[in-house]
C-alpha cells in the first residue's frame, strides 16, 4: 500500500484501503467516455460548428462557472457532456449557447449540493432561451448519451497522482490550472485523462522547481 495510504488509514473518507482498486478502475474506465478531438469540426461532422467556436464556448462556460461559484469537477464534466453530445449529434450554431448551459444544468444536478435555478440559466443567456427549451434539451442530451455521467475526470487523476507523489500543493495548484487551460482546446480530448493529469503534474512540478517565469 503506497504511503499516501498508509497514512490515511484512520481516515473514511479516503478510502484507503481500496484506493489502489480505485485507481486501476480508472484507469481501465477512462477511454469510455471520451469525447472526439473532432467533435466541432465544421468540414467533418458539425457543418455550422468551429473549433473556434467551441474555445469561445468553453471560455463563456467558464466564466458561468465562476460565477455561479461551482466546484471545479462540474465545469470538466460539463465540458464533457457537451463534446460527447457533439460527437453523436449535428449541433446548429444558433443552439450550440443552450447545449452548453444544458451540460451545466444536468453537471450541477450531478455534482453540485446546490443547484442554480433554471432561471439563473435563462438569466445569465440574457434570455436567450426559455425555461422550457433549456428542460428539453437537458432530456436530449440525457437520452443521447444513455444518462452516462459517471467517468474519471482529469482532476481526480491530478488528486490521486498527486497524493502519490507526495508533491507539495503548489504543484497541485497549478497543476489544476494547467489542466483547466487544456480544456479550451478541443485537440486535447484525444488524450486520455490520466496522461493530461500526469503530463500537468510533471510540468508543474517543472516549472516550480526551475522558477521559470510562464503564461498562458
Amino acid at each position: 500500500m503506497p504511503l499516501c495510504d498508509l497514512n490515511q488509514l484512520e481516515s473514511p473518507q479516503h478510502v484507503s484501503q481500496v484506493a489502489q482498486h480505485c485507481t486501476q478502475h480508472m484507469q481501465n474506465t477512462e477511454m469510455d467516455l471520451m469525447a472526439s478531438p473532432t467533435c466541432s469540426n465544421n468540414a467533418l461532422n458539425q457543418p455550422e460548428l468551429s473549433d473556434r467556436m467551441r474555445s469561445i464556448l468553453v471560455s463563456w462556460l467558464i466564466e458561468v462557472h465562476l460565477k455561479f461559484d461551482l466546484r471545479s469537477e462540474t465545469l470538466f464534466i460539463t465540458i464533457n457532456l457537451v463534446d460527447r453530445y457533439c460527437s453523436q449529434c449535428e449541433v446548429s450554431r444558433s443552439e450550440y449557447q443552450l447545449l452548453g448551459v444544458s451540460a451545466m444544468l444536468i453537471a450541477c444536478k450531478y455534482e453540485e449540493i446546490y443547484v442554480p435555478k433554471i432561471e439563473d440559466f435563462v438569466d445569465i443567456t440574457d434570455n436567450t432561451y426559455e425555461k422550457h427549451q433549456i428542460l428539453e434539451q437537458e432530456f436530449q442530451i440525457l437520452r443521447q448519451l444513455d444518462f452516462q455521467i459517471t467517468f474519471p475526470t482529469i482532476l481526480r487523476f491530478v488528486e490521486r497522482f498527486h497524493a502519490l507523489s507526495q508533491s507539495n500543493p503548489e504543484v497541485l495548484t497549478l497543476a489544476c490550472y494547467l489542466c483547466e487551460l487544456t480544456l479550451i482546446e478541443v485537440k486535447m480530448n484525444k488524450w486520455t485523462p490520466s496522461r493530461i493529469a500526469s503530463s500537468a503534474l510533471y510540468l508543474a512540478k517543472k516549472m516550480l522547481r526551475t522558477h521559470q517565469p510562464w503564461s498562458p
